[in-house]
Protein backbone atom coordinates (compact mmCIF):
# COMPACT_ATOMS: atom_id res chain seq x y z
CA UNK A 1 0.00 0.00 0.00
CA UNK A 2 1.23 3.50 -0.86
CA UNK A 3 0.37 6.74 0.85
CA UNK A 4 0.59 10.17 -0.77
CA UNK A 5 1.21 13.04 1.63
CA UNK A 6 1.59 15.95 -0.77
CA UNK A 7 1.25 16.84 -4.43
CA UNK A 8 2.54 19.68 -6.55
CA UNK A 9 2.39 20.63 -10.21
CA UNK A 10 5.32 22.08 -12.13
CA UNK A 11 4.23 24.18 -15.12
CA UNK A 12 7.67 25.50 -16.12
CA UNK A 13 8.21 22.98 -18.95
CA UNK A 14 6.37 22.41 -22.21
CA UNK A 15 3.89 20.13 -20.42
CA UNK A 16 2.82 20.09 -16.76
CA UNK A 17 4.57 17.63 -14.44
CA UNK A 18 2.75 16.33 -11.36
CA UNK A 19 5.00 15.49 -8.40
CA UNK A 20 3.90 13.56 -5.33
CA UNK A 21 5.68 12.56 -2.15
CA UNK A 22 4.77 8.92 -1.65
CA UNK A 23 5.55 6.38 1.04
CA UNK A 24 5.31 2.63 0.67
CA UNK A 25 4.98 0.18 3.55
CA UNK A 26 7.74 -1.86 1.92
CA UNK A 27 9.99 0.82 0.39
CA UNK A 28 11.16 4.12 1.81
CA UNK A 29 9.61 7.45 0.80
CA UNK A 30 10.27 8.89 -2.63
CA UNK A 31 9.10 11.60 -5.00
CA UNK A 32 7.38 10.20 -8.08
CA UNK A 33 6.20 12.15 -11.10
CA UNK A 34 3.76 12.04 -13.98
CA UNK A 35 4.11 13.91 -17.27
CA UNK A 36 0.62 12.93 -18.46
CA UNK A 37 -1.45 14.27 -15.54
CA UNK A 38 -1.54 10.98 -13.64
CA UNK A 39 -2.17 8.43 -16.40
CA UNK A 40 1.29 6.93 -15.77
CA UNK A 41 3.86 7.44 -13.03
CA UNK A 42 7.66 7.30 -12.99
CA UNK A 43 9.82 6.51 -9.98
CA UNK A 44 13.41 7.70 -9.59
CA UNK A 45 16.05 5.40 -11.09
CA UNK A 46 18.22 5.60 -7.98
CA UNK A 47 15.46 4.60 -5.54
CA UNK A 48 14.07 6.32 -2.51
CA UNK A 49 15.27 9.43 -0.77
CA UNK A 50 17.65 8.61 2.07
CA UNK A 51 20.34 10.03 4.29
CA UNK A 52 23.89 8.80 3.67
CA UNK A 53 24.45 5.29 5.08
CA UNK A 54 26.97 6.46 7.70
CA UNK A 55 24.51 8.88 9.40
CA UNK A 56 22.41 6.20 11.11
CA UNK A 57 19.25 8.16 10.27
CA UNK A 58 16.17 7.39 8.22
CA UNK A 59 13.35 9.29 6.53
CA UNK A 60 9.82 8.14 7.33
CA UNK A 61 7.73 10.53 5.26
CA UNK A 62 8.02 13.40 2.80
CA UNK A 63 5.37 15.95 3.58
CA UNK A 64 5.76 18.76 1.09
CA UNK A 65 7.68 18.92 -2.18
CA UNK A 66 8.93 22.46 -2.59
CA UNK A 67 10.80 24.13 -5.37
CA UNK A 68 14.17 25.47 -4.38
CA UNK A 69 14.58 28.19 -6.97
CA UNK A 70 12.21 31.11 -6.98
CA UNK A 71 11.12 33.13 -9.97
CA UNK A 72 11.61 36.83 -9.82
CA UNK A 73 9.24 39.20 -11.53
CA UNK A 74 10.83 41.81 -13.77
Amino acid sequence: MNAVYAAAIDTRGPQPRVLVSATSEHWAPSVIHSDDLGMTWAEPDDGSIAFPADTDASIERLWRPRRTCRRTET
